[in-house]
């Protein structure tokens, strides 16, 4: 009786004098061509129990090879994971930078799925366990198993959102740091000043364009390619607002999208003058530089002076892509259009804040 402790140990013993050589350390390759098995030298330890009569028996009659893009149940079955198609399957329902994250998550989780066993979640930060979960739901969907995904949420007790708003929780405590704590706003202006001056013109174009916008990074650097390239169909004919809903494609996803931004001369300008840039690019200058920034905080900048302008909040969520779930705002907030005039002048101000 030979019993695994490993789930990607490849056995497989052909007759009673070949189990001892194969299983004590000299796994060999199984053809001629690499790919047809790999080099395993395990430890003894590996191996909990092996009976000291061989008879002439097949050992490990029913044994499983892993093969690739697979994924273990238990110890009898083996549910085949086609790695490509689920890329694909991820590609044609998130965008690139999500895609990319679920399935990074879905690799190193998907045991929470086959053994039902989520404990591992449980221990895990707030931000970090959604992402995680929300992997696992993709992941679950994608094999036809979301029933089982569902009942070891409830089994564990895991929840999509922290119910508490209390500064006691993780969450709320948490939250409460963010605002309180280094990265406050006036820190916040000085660090994308000290960015503007280190980083080449290129570069720092797309930072104020962020802050004088509230698009998010990679929103920005499409916002800024769309109004050199595509002018006449973003711009609103009075060259007052950013029309991004005209692009569902680049500014409406799942849960993240921007509607439409206030621009000014100032903003116009500045955005003819810009080349365009990738986010990715945008990110690598700031490393390169050794400039501790997360781009984020332009967006942050951009909410925060307009809410200390006094502009009320339900139009800052409009400006940044965000309706909220109010019946306030769903059935009965009606903002006049000379609002927008009122907040261009703000928006002017920052601007002049930001550049001298």
């Amino acid at each position: 009786m030979v019993k695994l402790c490993s789930d990607f140990l490849l056995i497989k013993c052909l007759g009673s004098s070949a189990w001892p050589e194969r299983c004590l350390g000299k796994a060999k390759v199984a053809g001629s061509i690499p790919a047809q098995g790999f080099l395993f030298r395990p430890k003894e330890s590996h191996f909990e129990e092996i009976d000291e009569q061989v008879s002439d028996k097949v050992i490990l009659p029913k044994s499983v090879r892993i093969l690739p893009n697979s994924v273990r149940t238990n110890s009898d079955t083996c549910v085949q994971i086609d790695l490509v198609g689920y890329q694909e399957y991820l590609g044609k329902n998130f965008n690139k930078h999500t895609a990319k994250a679920r399935y990074s998550y879905s690799i190193k989780y998907y045991k929470v799925l086959t053994n039902g066993d989520a404990s591992s979640l449980v221990v895990l930060s707030y931000d970090k366990r959604m992402h995680v979960m929300k992997a696992l739901a993709t992941l679950s969907k994608f094999l036809g198993c979301y029933d089982k995904w569902k009942d070891i949420v409830q089994n564990y007790h895991l929840r999509w959102s922290d119910r508490s708003n209390g500064a006691g929780t993780s969450q709320g405590l948490e939250i409460f740091h963010k605002i309180y704590g280094n990265d406050n706003y006036q820190e916040m202006i000085i660090q994308l000043k000290d960015a503007c001056l280190k980083l080449d013109k290129k570069y720092s174009s797309v930072l104020l364009y962020c802050a004088l916008t509230g698009l998010r990074p990679a929103e920005a650097c499409s916002s800024l390619v769309l109004l050199k390239e595509r002018r006449e169909d973003y711009l609103a004919k009075d060259n007052k607002l950013l029309e991004h809903f005209r692009f569902p494609s680049v500014f409406l996803r799942r849960t993240k999208n921007a509607y439409i931004s206030i621009v000014s001369e100032s903003l116009l300008e500045l955005g003819a003058h810009s080349s365009p840039v990738s986010y990715n690019s945008l990110r690598l200058a700031l490393r390169r530089k050794e400039i501790k920034m997360n781009i984020s905080i332009c967006r942050k900048i951009y909410a925060t002076f307009l809410r200390n302008e006094g502009v009320e909040q339900e139009m800052i969520d409009l400006l940044q892509g965000r309706i909220p779930k109010s019946v306030f705002v769903r059935h009965y907030y009606r903002p006049d259009p000379s609002r927008f005039d009122e907040i261009r002048e703000k928006l002017t101000k920052l601007h002049d804040l930001l550049v001298n």
